[in-house]
């Protein structure tokens, strides 16, 4: 005679399944978030390189990384020299990033600007003012702009920041890596204008990856890391660049790129 399952039993099994579902469906959530997060940092290790091979085209120094830098008398064609190809002023997101200066050199391909964790699709957002959020999750410090790569050395910040906005804690810089040339930012700054091609100001790092944000150095390479969200989030006026020639630099200043001096022998100026 066939023996059938009792009631219990069958219980059991839907038991043991929804357990092992429960047990899995983390598991696999996370290796989705892992795989989003490779490819950022695969996005971020294309972009850079845009950025080394542009400077090695033109002897050295990198393109442009404000929004607002186009070449005199150049305004009215709206061609800017920016690496996203945005414009000044104008929120003009059907050139982004096809006018912009790396888009060829790593092949014009769109996807890579733009995270697979960044969710805020395509919606108007209103902080300080209406914006449309722009198609793109990276940033370059302005102050980059026309910057010869061997001016470049270390990028400093520290890793517990007390106070907000002091430009003082050089001196409390332990954190340090190669220098930045794109950052992750967090959707909640000023990235939510298609305008802003620049890490700088109060800009801070993103945490979509589990805390953690993107960042491109200028050998080409892309890092995940966390930094300080509490009590006060870390920004760009507590990420410091050390120079070659003994100077040091904040990210949040955005006339680093005057600073620099070298705004003016940007090469490319008719391309």
């Amino acid at each position: 005679m066939r023996r059938a399952f009792t009631l219990i039993e069958l219980l059991v099994v839907v038991a043991v399944i929804a357990l092992l579902i429960s047990i899995l469906l983390p598991a696999l959530n996370d290796a989705k978030k892992q795989a989003r997060t490779t490819v950022c940092m695969s996005n971020v290790r294309q972009l850079a390189m845009g950025f080394v091979l542009y400077s090695q085209d033109w002897n050295g120094l990198l393109p442009g990384s404000t929004w607002d830098f186009v070449p005199p008398g150049n305004y009215n064609r709206g061609k800017p020299l920016c690496w996203l190809g945005t414009i000044n002023g104008r929120g003009d997101k059907d050139h982004v990033p096809s006018w912009g200066t790396i888009y060829k050199l790593i092949g014009e391909q769109t996807a890579v600007y733009k995270c697979p964790e960044d969710k805020l699709e395509n919606r108007a957002m209103r902080t300080n003012g209406v914006a449309d959020k722009p198609l793109y999750s990276y940033t370059a410090p302005p102050f980059l702009t026309g910057a010869p790569t061997s001016l470049l050395k270390m990028t400093r910040w520290p890793e517990n920041v007390s106070t907000w906005n002091t430009n003082t804690d050089w001196d409390k810089a332990t954190g340090h890596s190669l220098p930045w040339m794109l950052v992750e930012e967090d959707e909640v700054e000023y990235l939510a204008f298609v305008t802003d091609s620049a890490w700088s100001n109060v800009d801070i790092p993103s945490n979509r990856h589990k805390e953690r944000a993107t960042i491109g150095h200028i050998d080409g390479s892309a890092t995940v890391r966390k930094y300080q969200r509490f009590p006060v989030k870390h920004d760009a006026w507590n990420t410091y660049y050390e120079l070659s020639d003994g100077r040091v630099v904040t990210a949040g200043w955005w006339g680093g790129s005057v600073k620099f001096g070298y705004i003016r022998t940007l090469k490319g100026l008719n391309q």
